[in-house]
């Protein structure tokens, strides 16, 4: 997989090194080192995600259908409701370190939570 994105980062920064002098007035070089850069990133924050997706399940669709608030347990709900609240108050307060107020409640979802936990 690390050869593969190393690859395909490659081949984006050729890319770049064509278009960046075209379009940014930059180097070819600049443009290859931004653009391998930026999607070898991309790569590594996105291919996990994919790799861990599941695979298709019609019955999912089928509960889904039949879904009712009524069914819903809200203590499941508090992990995520405390990720909003705690955003909120990391706006309210403002400041550099107020990015780090919703990091407890990530983890408590992350815990609580699978990584695609509305399949089931």
């Amino acid at each position: 997989m690390v050869s593969n994105v190393a690859v395909a980062g490659t081949a984006a920064g050729f890319a770049g090194a064509i278009i960046d002098p075209l379009l940014f007035n930059g180097t070819p070089l600049r443009g290859w080192s931004f653009w391998f850069v930026t999607e070898t990133m991309n790569y590594i924050a996105i291919l996990p995600v994919v790799f861990s997706c599941p695979t298709p399940n019609w019955r999912w669709i089928d509960r889904r259908r039949e879904y009712t608030w009524r069914s819903t347990d809200f203590r499941k709900m508090m992990p995520l409701l405390s990720v909003l609240l705690s955003c909120v108050l990391s706006v309210l307060v403002g400041g550099p370190d107020a990015a780090t107020f919703p990091v407890p409640a990530l983890l408590w979802c992350s815990v609580t939570y699978s990584v695609f936990s509305m399949q089931y």
